[in-house]
């Protein structure tokens, strides 16, 4: 028997289950789940963003194939997979993703940077082609969907900080007083962020 862990079981053992614990209390997000709980949810969603799986069927299937990640996800069909991906509340995971960013910070990131600098922040944003037909409200061109992933990165952490999903049609610069909230801050991007008139406040 070999004695070695996979990426995805070093990756899940950095997870905070402490903070998950009171996620999953203080949002319900739990209640009437008997299999498929937040925790395997959010174990299948980290298989299928490693391995780069493209499709629900082609998550069950790679599950049922491996026996040793079964050990944390259960056997789990494409349907039930899809029913909560559609009825779990993101903010659970949004949740998740902010006390895991937190967690990493405290230990990562880039140290060179000279203090004078003070604090940099990237912000930029990309564009993320989706099935029209599944996500009509996703409609950016003739027959195409998108949405687009607005993303700001702590640039000492080197961890991003926020990110903010819209369709694929709206602006970059009409998003950028979501995440430019702070002073004191240097905040580097693109042109599209163009906006003399907001630059003036």
């Amino acid at each position: 028997m070999n004695d070695f862990n996979t990426v995805f079981e070093a990756l899940k053992d950095l997870l905070p289950m402490k903070n998950l614990e009171s996620i999953v209390e203080d949002t319900n997000t739990d209640q009437g789940a008997k299999k498929f709980t937040a925790l395997r949810h959010l174990y299948v969603l980290m298989y299928a963003h490693l391995k780069g799986k493209r499709s629900l069927r082609d998550i069950e299937s790679a599950i049922e194939a491996d026996h040793n990640l079964k050990k944390y996800t259960d056997t789990i069909s494409y349907s039930q997979i899809s029913r909560k991906n559609s009825d779990r509340d993101p903010k659970v995971f949004e949740q998740m993703f902010q006390a895991i960013v937190s967690r990493v910070t405290q230990c990562q990131g880039i140290r060179d940077i000279p203090s004078a600098w003070g604090n940099l922040k990237i912000l930029d944003a990309t564009l993320i082609r989706v099935c029209l037909n599944l996500f009509p409200w996703t409609h950016y061109r003739k027959a195409v969907g998108a949405v687009k992933m607005h993303t700001l990165i702590d640039l000492v952490s080197d961890c991003p900080e926020k990110i903010v999903v819209t369709d694929g049609k709206v602006h970059d610069r009409y998003r950028m007083d979501s995440f430019v909230t702070s002073p004191g801050i240097t905040y580097i991007f693109d042109r599209g962020y163009t906006d003399y008139e907001e630059y003036d406040f």
